[in-house]
């Protein structure tokens, strides 16, 4: 017999597009003789699509599948992060090593089990340091739109690149004084545009490294000037890893710009990524510092002029720290000052560091 195609379908058992093949005959596809009652005009017409026809359309868009054009497509709709806050098992495989990313997951396997790949509303999507840190990243970018390299160092606080690859260093340092291994599993909470992780790569360092941060624009300079580690954005106040997985989660300048709850969240979700024994390492401003005093100053001049700045700094006091800690279940705590000039190998390192520990 042959049968009309009717159109295009979306296959639920199949992530491929099928041809949805009309059951109603129309011909006996030899003679063309009409098996129904309908007239002759009517049923050559009818006759014109064929099941060849059909045979080589269904090729063509299988073939598109497969397509750059198609993977665009597909990708433009795609939200990376609401795909892995769904679904729990693909941000433990992604952060396993099994896939690369969401999207690799969705394309080979996602698409077949119905699985949602579109935006979600994600908290940090809509507060106030996504949109403060949008604000001054493509700014920065369109100042200083002829070096990008500049742009990038300034967004994450180095004036210099002299300063960029100096702090970077220091960053490593003081990690490596706290007993970072080559065979570690380590999550960068705030990666910013790779500055610990370019550091991390100059000194040779071999241990697996996850670095994320809620800016795409510093995610996409990180992927291109670092490679051999994983870079990507995520907008959830979670840690993307497997329970019990990480050996070290770390954040440079991160907690000092977030509000209490929003640092509460983060720490409660590093002690359950971090296996026993792990570490949470993150810097932060305090008022007992004069140096970090100066910011406080900057700021009630600037209110004081009827001026805003350009995001919220936040200081944290040592025993608010101790009690967030103990909440989220950590039981060993270290304070180094940011003045002490042996916290690292390029002496103070500016900030003030917590090292929190999972029994």
């Amino acid at each position: 017999m042959i049968y009309a195609v009717y159109g295009l379908s979306m296959g639920k058992e199949s992530p491929e597009l099928k041809l949805s093949i009309a059951t109603h005959p129309i011909g006996d596809g030899q003679t063309g003789e009409v098996v129904s009652e309908k007239g002759r005009g009517q049923a050559k017409l009818r006759a014109l699509v064929r099941f060849p026809l059909a045979k080589r359309l269904r090729r063509l868009v299988n073939r598109f599948l497969y397509t750059d054009l198609f993977r665009l497509l597909v990708y433009s709709a795609f939200d990376e992060t609401s795909y892995l806050r769904r679904y729990k098992d693909v941000r433990a495989a992604v952060a396993d090593g099994v896939y690369s990313s969401g999207y690799e997951h969705f394309i080979k396997h996602g698409r077949k089990e119905d699985r949602d790949g579109s935006r979600c509303c994600a908290p940090i999507a809509a507060s106030h340091a996504y949109k403060d840190y949008k604000k001054l990243v493509q700014s920065l970018l369109r100042r200083f739109s002829d070096n990008k390299e500049l742009a990038m160092a300034k967004s994450v606080g180095s004036q210099t690149m002299g300063c960029f690859y100096s702090t970077g260093n220091k960053q490593v340092s003081l990690l490596c004084n706290l007993g970072l291994q080559d065979d570690w599993v380590v999550y960068d909470l705030s990666c910013g545009c790779g500055r610990t992780a370019q550091a991390l790569a100059r000194s040779g360092w071999s241990g697996k490294y996850t670095g994320v941060d809620i800016i795409e624009e510093l995610i996409r300079y990180a992927q291109k000037t670092t490679t051999g580690y994983l870079f990507m954005v995520h907008h959830s106040y979670t840690v993307v890893a497997s329970d019990n997985s990480l050996d070290l989660v770390f954040a440079w300048s991160l907690f000092t710009h977030l509000l209490l709850e929003e640092i509460s969240l983060y720490i409660d979700d590093a002690f359950r990524a971090l296996r026993p024994g792990g570490q949470l390492i993150f810097s932060f401003l305090e008022l007992a510092n004069p140096d970090h005093r100066k910011i406080l100053d900057a700021r009630r001049a600037m209110a004081s002029e009827g001026s805003h700045p350009v995001h919220l700094d936040t200081f944290l006091h040592r025993q608010d720290i101790s009690v967030l800690a103990a909440n989220a279940g950590f039981h060993k705590l270290r304070f180094i000052d940011g003045a002490d000039q042996h916290a690292t190998a390029f002496g103070a390192f500016g900030q003030s560091v917590v090292v929190l520990e999972k029994p």
